[in-house]
């Protein structure tokens, strides 16, 4: 998919671990950028087609594409519309938490999500990276 570029792959000494900005499309030409960008667009524009009936759901789930939708507006640099999505990222947590408690008793707003999928550990980390994004 990506041209391979003539020069060969070497790091120079003590760069292990960093990368400058932009060293992964070093070496596309502006054409090729277009085009993935382009691409890139027209996959988000279809799934925002489809994903509007999951901001009606109370899952995690939906939660997480609200995120992944917010954090593709910011890389974007559309800013107003990422912090929008963020703050109703947010909301939909909170949500998703609220209808929890409602089908496991008031205890377990305060208590950590359990689960062995990983569910708990999703929860949290889209909490607190909501948090940190919408501020």
């Amino acid at each position: 998919m990506f041209p391979q570029t003539s020069k060969p792959a070497t790091r120079a000494a003590g760069s292990y671990g960093r990368r400058r900005a932009g060293t992964a499309c070093q070496g596309l030409s502006s054409t090729i950028l277009q085009e993935l960008r382009a691409r890139a667009e027209a996959y988000f524009q279809a799934a925002q087609r489809r994903i509007g009936l999951l901001y009606h759901d109370n899952s995690i789930l939906a939660v997480q594409c609200s995120f992944l939708t917010a954090v593709y507006l910011m890389s974007t640099m559309r800013i107003l519309a990422a912090w929008k999505c963020f703050a109703q990222t947010g909301t939909q947590y909170l949500a998703w938490r609220i209808h929890r408690v409602q089908d496991q008793g008031p205890d377990a707003m305060n208590q950590p999500v359990p689960g062995n999928d990983g569910e708990g550990y999703i929860a949290e980390s889209l909490y607190w990276s909501c948090l940190k994004s919408e501020l």
